[in-house]
């Protein structure tokens, strides 16, 4: 067990005019000491007397001695110059460290000091917050939830930049944060650094950018720091939230410390970030079926990509990506498969989403549908069957990065004078949807907004004829009556064939 800090006054003569010697803090934590300026002078003989005298002293000693020794070793004394009360110097270290003892740091110490922070907590506790957000996201990873686990370990690395730059820590890798640290004035203070500085600095190897963790030992170029946004800010703020509310949950003592605004007390209050949202209309959306690609091209297969997710349900690309030859269901114009992100974390009632398929869509399908026909491959390409969850995510972010990049080029060529990525078809097609007519409750149906698992329920209570009209309506007409006619001479082709 670690014994706590503690402080005591030296009487340094070092680098001093003959006869006098200056006051100064030792501070004690873990093996190691630290000395702190207090900015009294004093002679060698009161020097003397201070220490003689430290456990207190008698009436019979004259005011100038007994308003030194008040100065120094008292709770309190009158200042002459000012005639105000003021702490004693010994006492004044003391008050301190036993305000952060639970999250003492030799840097917090000093900034206590200087007056640069005001320990805002009542309740002590030795939880780390970057810890805590360091293991939630290893148990994340380990879960498969990678991106969940990926934001947390974020968070944590944007949190040690911080305590760096609020003078809380030295290094990023020496930081710790000891939850009570984690106040409203705490939280304002970070959001004001994210919106300036919160964008990590990148590292320039080989010509290349790279991570600080990639180039930790290596002596390159580094790219300015830049602003994050506000909703980056929210998206950490609500993980350092979450290990807040797991820390009360298990202690009631957290209850009268906790930071964040809620019904019952005032705080710091989490940014609702509404982005402006893009949806493509009608006409836009037949430009981009009707773009020429050459046959079986890397921009074809990437724009059928992302007509499909127009298509489907607006179906996030991890899901696209594990789709398994058993969830599609020809026969019914069906795919059925379970939500990956709702399966890792949920473990009751957990339902099938049902992709009601057009035949844009399954002709898009089949075009680009693996060769291996087992039940249990995936339906495209992408994944190998034995990827671990890690190489998944890569896999995920490179096919998502290719979709973007080949629609970026796609709506330059059409003239487009606004991005079109992977999350413009998601909104595109609830537009649609919207604009057809589709009730709300179906809407949030098809795209599990706020939870998967009441999505799934939503989708239960419409009847299959609705829902497939609903999902009909996003296709533009012309586009509808072409592929009608091309199926039609297809079919007709195939016949006189067997004939």
């Amino acid at each position: 067990m670690f014994k706590k800090p503690s402080v005591s006054l030296y009487f340094d003569k070092r680098r001093m005019r003959d006869g006098y010697c200056s006051i100064k803090y030792v501070v004690y934590y873990r093996g190691k000491q630290k000395e702190y300026a207090t900015g009294i002078e004093i002679t060698n003989d009161e020097a003397e007397f201070l220490r003689e005298f430290k456990g207190g002293i008698t009436g019979r000693f004259k005011d100038s001695k007994r308003e030194l020794w008040n100065q120094v070793y008292a709770d309190s004394y009158i200042d002459q110059n000012t005639g105000h009360e003021k702490e004693g110097l010994l006492f004044k270290a003391k008050k301190i460290i036993a305000k952060i003892e639970d999250y003492f740091t030799f840097e917090i110490f000093a900034r206590t000091l200087a007056g640069d922070f005001v320990p805002e907590d009542t309740t002590p506790t030795d939880a780390d917050m970057i810890v805590a957000l360091m293991t939630r996201g290893k148990a994340l990873r380990e879960q498969g939830d990678i991106s969940n686990g990926s934001l947390h370990e974020s968070t944590a690395a944007s949190l040690r930049r911080y305590a760096v730059y609020a003078k809380l820590a030295k290094t990023p890798e020496a930081a710790t944060l000891p939850i009570m640290i984690i106040t409203p004035l705490f939280l304002r203070n970070y959001e004001k650094w994210m919106l300036q500085f919160g964008k990590a600095p990148k590292f320039k190897v080989d010509g290349k950018r790279r991570t600080s963790t990639e180039v930790a030992m290596a002596k390159e170029k580094v790219v300015k720091e830049s602003p994050a946004s506000i909703t980056t800010v929210s998206i950490y703020t609500r993980y350092i939230r979450k290990i807040w509310n797991d820390a009360k949950s298990e202690n009631d003592k957290f209850l009268a410390s906790y930071p964040f605004a809620n019904k019952s007390k005032k705080g710091y209050k989490i940014a609702n970030v509404l982005n402006t949202k893009k949806a493509l209309n009608k006409e836009q959306i037949a430009d981009i079926f009707e773009y020429a690609c050459e046959y079986g091209s890397s921009r074809q297969k990437y724009r059928d990509m992302w007509l499909l997710v127009y298509m489907c349900n607006g179906i996030n690309i991890m899901d696209l990506c594990k789709l398994r030859n058993k969830d599609y269901i020809p026969s019914s114009g069906l795919i059925e498969f379970y939500r990956d992100k709702t399966f890792e974390t949920k473990r009751k009632d957990v339902a099938k989403i049902t992709i009601y398929l057009l035949p844009e869509a399954e002709q898009i399908i089949e075009q680009w549908r693996s060769d291996d026909r087992d039940p249990d491959d995936h339906l495209f390409d992408f994944l190998k069957t034995s990827a671990d969850p890690e190489e998944e995510k890569k896999v995920v972010n490179q096919v998502t990065w290719n979709i973007n990049r080949h629609m970026r080029l796609i709506a330059k060529d059409l003239k487009f004078n606004f991005p079109v990525r992977v999350y413009e078809a998601r909104h595109s097609n609830a537009t649609a949807l919207m604009n057809a007519g589709a009730p709300l409750k179906f809407i949030q149906d098809s795209y599990g907004h706020g939870s998967p698992l009441t999505t799934q329920k939503y989708l239960s209570s419409f009847e299959d004829e609705n829902a497939a009209k609903y999902v009909a309506s996003v296709i533009p007409a012309r586009v509808r009556e072409a592929v009608k006619v091309q199926i039609e001479s297809t079919s007709k082709e195939e016949s006189q064939v067997v004939e």
